[in-house]
């Protein structure tokens, strides 16, 4: 499965995708499909460190 990855924070640099290995699922719980996912200036305020408060 894919998966995007901040690892640090400082400049907002294009997002890169990975490949990560399937979560072990149990009885209680789901696996959840998602095709698509927004970014949005919150993201970029945590990425960045700006705001402070947004930490």
């Amino acid at each position: 499965m894919k998966a995007v990855y901040i690892r640090k924070y400082g400049a907002f640099e294009p997002l890169k995708t990975e490949e990560v290995a399937n979560p072990a699922l149990t009885d209680d719980t789901v696996l959840v499909h998602i095709r698509a996912a927004a970014v949005n200036y919150s993201n970029v305020a945590i990425v960045t460190g700006k705001p402070f408060i947004a930490r």
